[in-house]
């Protein structure tokens, strides 16, 4: 991650022109020609008025910002390109990894580094991401985000279906809401369940994104059968939950009463596992909206 320290940028932005204050300008245009970043020392920060009066001397400089961030998103790409062969090289000693056929993650958003990392890892095939803030979340923002994601990396994703509450078994859509339920962000009425079909390589996988309520829209899949061998639980504080998935919530209430437990949790950083799951990893990667690091369990 890139870090500056005790410095200090100062754009001005006046009908999308974007003027630079700095009492060194042959500083300015060494940062931009080599580091692609301006920044200033303390001692060089203008005060209000002298940038006014460099504004007023029109001494500004016209910015391609496209060209201007591309060796940093370059440098990002490679590095989460490392980190991800890293976290991958980590798991390679986990067998059950190999046997999983599906994965439940609740309050996913587009958290599809999660997606990616176990389709390199696992013999996961059919994936049931769930998150209710439909709202802002829709099929078709799922979708651009599935390909803004996956694509650099040689994924082709299509958009296979789109289905209705029948192909679980459900007559409604506030089925798949949970009666306690405080709405935070999502709405019945924007319930939706998209299937998209993600190939490379000759492997097709499945991804079941659902917009609606995850606890009872996991209560829904176990009842129709399908027990989920990798759950996803990290919970996120005031960030749209209007309950937890990890250590003592109705998530892991449900997979004991119904006798389905998954075989392997990935839990959040600083969260804790299921009861009678055993770690088997340090926290590793970057994953979801806060690049968060993550943890495995297996049940014992």
């Amino acid at each position: 991650m890139l870090c500056i320290v005790d410095v200090c940028v100062v754009i001005y932005i006046d009908n999308s022109i974007t003027s630079f204050a700095s009492t060194n300008y042959n500083f300015i245009y060494q940062h931009i020609s080599i580091a692609q970043h301006v920044i200033f020392n303390k001692s060089n920060i203008m005060n209000s008025q002298q940038l006014f009066e460099l504004h007023e001397q029109h001494i500004r400089l016209n910015i391609n910002w496209d060209e201007f961030f591309k060796p940093y998103r370059d440098w990002e790409s490679e590095y989460r390109d490392r980190e991800f062969k890293r976290q991958t090289n980590l798991v390679d000693a986990i067998p059950e990894l190999k046997k999983c056929r599906s994965l439940f993650y609740p309050g996913a958003g587009y958290d599809f580094s999660t997606l990616r990392f176990f389709m390199e890892v696992s013999g996961v095939k059919d994936y049931y991401y769930c998150d209710y803030m439909n709202y802002d979340i829709t099929d078709n923002s799922v979708y651009n985000n599935l390909v803004e994601q996956l694509s650099p990396y040689g994924y082709l994703v299509i958009k296979a279906a789109e289905l209705q509450p029948g192909y679980f078994n459900q007559s409604s859509w506030g089925q798949f809401w949970h009666r306690d339920h405080i709405r935070f962000g999502g709405d019945i009425q924007n319930s939706f369940i998209s299937l998209y079909r993600i190939i490379r390589g000759g492997k097709i996988f499945n991804l079941y994104y659902l917009g609606t309520e995850a606890i009872q829209s996991y209560e829904i899949l176990l009842k129709n059968n399908k027990k989920m061998d990798i759950v996803v639980t990290q919970d996120h504080g005031l960030g749209g939950l209007w309950t937890t998935f990890c250590q003592g919530s109705i998530l892991e209430t449900l997979a004991n009463q119904y006798n389905k437990l998954p075989d392997l949790l990935m839990v959040g950083e600083d969260y804790e596992p299921w009861e009678d799951y055993e770690n088997i990893t340090s926290n590793f990667g970057s994953f979801g909206l806060h690049q968060a690091p993550r943890k495995l369990y297996r049940l014992r």
